[in-house]
């Protein structure tokens, strides 16, 4: 895994996940968690990257079976480096910044793999939320709600880390200087067409309350 439980936070947090447990072995939801991130982290960026540049992307990583986390190696070129912590960058004249497939964004652990498995968690998993399913708060106790709109939420934010303005091989827009990571990839292959080849991503688009 190259995020863990801890990147679980915010509009992306299981109740069922803490990263205080010592071992990814224990029985029960915990390993539950894993096996989550594991298969869908996997998912997300074989459909973002595309297979060959995911398979090449994952070959600059050590990998450790006792947790089963995947660390960057230090002898990975710089350009891997860069796709997995981000770059800062000139593009038209001004600075902007790709914040990478994992980043701390004010003392919080983020990335678009979390939002996604978040995603797949709550279609599979909605009425299980909190044991007892989605829930708010009323004068006597609680009631169930649907997942829908911690869907929409954390699905948009998702697109927005991954797709941002880019469309059909154009991300010219400068928007925030804020660039997604297809903006970041279609920046790069305008620079050097080597530096990420076969680059071959989904499409994705945001959702609303109608639409899911």
């Amino acid at each position: 895994m190259i995020t863990t439980r801890k990147y679980f936070a915010l509009n992306s947090h299981l109740p069922f996940v803490s990263d205080d447990v010592p071992s990814a072995s224990l029985v029960g939801n915990i390993n539950e968690a894993d096996k989550l991130i594991m298969r869908y982290e996997k998912e997300i960026l074989q459909q973002t990257l595309g297979y060959s540049l995911y398979k090449a992307f994952m070959a600059q990583f050590d990998y450790a079976s006792t947790n089963n986390i995947h660390t960057i190696k230090d002898s990975a070129d710089q350009k891997w480096k860069d796709l997995l912590n981000g770059k800062e960058y000139t593009k038209n004249g001004v600075t902007v910044v790709w914040q990478g497939v994992i980043f701390e964004d004010e003392d919080v652990d983020r990335s678009f793999i979390t939002n996604y498995v978040y995603c797949k968690w709550l279609s599979v998993k909605h009425n299980k939320h909190l044991g007892v399913g989605l829930s708010k708060p009323e004068a006597k106790g609680a009631t169930r709600v649907g997942p829908t709109y911690n869907y929409v939420e954390a699905y948009n934010d998702f697109v927005d880390m991954v797709v941002g303005k880019y469309c059909n091989g154009y991300s010219d827009e400068i928007g925030t200087g804020v660039r997604s990571l297809y903006e970041f990839l279609n920046d790069m292959n305008t620079l050097d067409a080597t530096t990420y080849p076969n680059w071959l991503p989904k499409t994705f688009s945001k959702v609303n309350v109608f639409s899911i």
